[in-house]
């Protein structure tokens, strides 16, 4: 018996031909196992067990509910170590890092990533600024903790912004040339290198590897990198290697929760684009001397683990997590993860019962991405194809979210079939064609793609012309003449048309409206996106109100009776209770 901790009662040694690490699944003669907690969880070192514990408390805190599991071909997963009631805390944890996005459209302060308009810069490397006094006032300080002092000392100075005057929609300045914002976005690797450069002391074992696989052939690289400290998902044990693919086909990534169309990033050769400027600008433009292949490396795990910071209310930033980069995805998810706006500490929770064993799961993308969309992004910037219970079911769960009208003015490919069909086509085999429900007609994913680029460059013309309601009533009109109800592209103008009523007068027909949105997105996002999510209360915060106006107005009308409005009232009150658990 020997005690890492010296307290004799955490850890004590075990055989490593038993079992390894819970965290880098590595066995070696000098394991120890946690006696706290029940469980079989073993520890390589104390830099491990950290991760096992609650940071806030540290060993005389709780014992965190998973542990790192791997099986070929699926490479590792997060499972459960115990039941977890829904609600239940998995863990939290504070980023490793965080800085710009690499979606940024804008100049954003390097240091709080809000939107700015580049009049205010630092003083020492000429960066974009809020304020002169925001990296001083943020706790973290990153950007004068971190890359500031680095690149002042190489003599290094950001350009000065070009302008094109002021964009009406955001009353903010655009910098056009884009090598400032490409220059911003490459901050959040280079704060992971510098990071990892600092803590390399501390730690001689890495398993990180870019996500986009080897340098090109032509890369000019000749010595091996540094090993970093820090573990995320794609990594390796010693060499550079291929995506991998994860827990049943799924690769890591980050988790997007609002309602959102896939960013151009996800196309293989946008990103691979981007990944190669990433790593020229750290390389060329920063000049640190930092060998290209831990660059590529550092770059590659920023675009493939960093998680979003915007919902959160950071503007344009993200973070890298080291629990949360462990979660593989699936399109209905058992977790849900908020970060706090004061100090970006991600809190992971159940959203459904998890079994002891069960694999933890998070999403990539918005839960209202369809076909082909979705598997366009998964592919694109993680590299796997979802084949999770939802992507295998034609009907995706009988949401029919990517569904298509059969095309009622050609005859069906079925001889048995009637001369025309008012069907839906649904994706089969993942999206590589679609089939129609009825007669079995089959039509080729590049025309479902045509057809679908058609109705979103209609959405883009009706959203520049105006969001009032009439319009917005008029656009469902049309593509629901074509697509299923339910579309995804449907989804996103019917809840740009519930943002859009709220703000109306609340006349009954505006209510009566609201309240049939509210309660068809609710029921999509019961199957799609089921538990107390920050959607269905967003959804709900504005059904509540329409809905108790509603039925006030109907009562004085004299349309319904009492026991109608009572009844009516006493829903309103399970809406506000169900308002109240999605955010807590």
């Amino acid at each position: 018996m020997s005690a890492l901790d010296g307290n004799n009662n955490i850890l004590r040694a075990r055989d490593p031909q038993i079992a390894s690490c819970f965290w880098c699944l590595e066995a070696n003669p000098s394991l120890m196992m946690c006696l706290k907690c029940g469980e079989e969880i073993y520890f390589c070192s104390p830099d491990h067990l950290k991760y096992h514990l609650s940071p806030d408390d540290g060993q005389d805190g709780p014992c965190l509910p998973f542990q790192i599991d791997y099986a070929p071909p699926v490479g590792r997963f997060m499972t459960a170590t115990k039941d977890i009631e829904p609600g239940g805390l998995i863990f939290q944890e504070l980023p490793l890092v965080v800085g710009p996005t690499s979606q940024i459209e804008g100049l954003v302060c390097v240091e709080c990533f809000c939107r700015c308009d580049g009049s205010v810069r630092c003083v020492h490397c000429n960066f974009p600024l809020c304020s002169i006094i925001c990296p001083r006032q943020r706790p973290q300080r990153w950007h004068q903790t971190l890359e500031c002092p680095v690149l002042q000392g190489q003599g290094f100075r950001a350009p000065d912004p070009t302008f094109s005057g002021i964009d009406e929609k955001s009353k903010t300045k655009d910098d056009m040339n884009g090598t400032l914002r490409l220059l911003t976005a490459s901050l959040l690797p280079l704060r992971l290198i510098l990071l990892e450069e600092l803590e390399n002391s501390k730690s001689t074992s890495s398993m990180l590897v870019s996500p986009m696989g080897p340098l090109p052939a032509s890369s000019s690289a000749s010595t091996s990198p540094r090993r970093g400290p820090f573990t995320f998902h794609g990594d390796a044990k010693d060499e550079l290697v291929p995506p991998r693919r994860a827990s049943n086909g799924y690769e890591n990534g980050n988790e997007s929760g609002s309602l959102s169309p896939v960013v151009d990033q996800a196309k293989p050769s946008i990103l691979l684009d981007l990944h190669e400027r990433m790593t020229r600008v750290i390389q060329e433009e920063f000049k640190l001397g930092y060998n290209e292949v831990e660059i590529w490396n550092c770059v590659g795990k920023m675009l493939t683990n960093a998680k979003s910071l915007e919902g959160a209310g950071f503007g344009s930033g993200s973070g890298l997590f080291e629990r949360y980069a462990m979660i593989n995805h699936s399109c209905i998810p058992n977790t849900k993860c908020t970060i706090n706006p004061k100090n970006y500490c991600l809190e992971l929770r159940a959203r459904t019962f998890i079994h002891k064993g069960t694999e933890i799961t998070t999403r990539y993308v918005s839960f209202n991405i369809g076909l082909p969309d979705k598997q366009v992004a998964l592919e694109g910037r993680w590299h796997f194809q979802c084949i999770c219970v939802r992507c295998q079911d034609p009907t995706e769960l009988n949401s029919f979210v990517s569904a298509l009208r059969c095309e009622p003015s050609l005859k069906c490919g079925s001889s048995n079939g009637p001369p025309h069909c008012d069907s839906y086509l649904v994706p089969m085999d993942l999206g590589s064609f679609w089939s129609c429900l009825s007669c079995q007609k089959v039509l080729a994913r590049k025309k479902i793609i045509k057809r679908l680029g058609n109705h979103s460059k209609i959405i883009g013309q009706t959203m520049q012309q105006s969001t009032r309601p009439k319009y917005l009533i008029s656009l469902l009109d049309e593509l629901c003449s074509d697509l299923h109800p339910n579309h995804y592209l449907i989804l996103e103008v019917r809840y740009l048309l519930m943002l859009s009523l709220a703000k109306e007068d609340s006349s009954r027909a505006n209510c009566s409206t609201l309240v049939e949105i509210t309660q068809d997105l609710l029921a999509i996002t019961s199957i799609l996106d089921p538990g107390p999510t920050k959607t269905r209360g967003i959804i709900l915060k504005h059904l509540i109100p329409a809905w108790r106006r509603l039925a006030q107005m109907e009562l004085d009308m004299k349309l319904i009776p009492d026991e109608t409005f009572r009844q009516r009232k006493e829903m309103s009150h399970k809406f506000a209770k169900d308002l109240i658990s999605c955010y807590k």
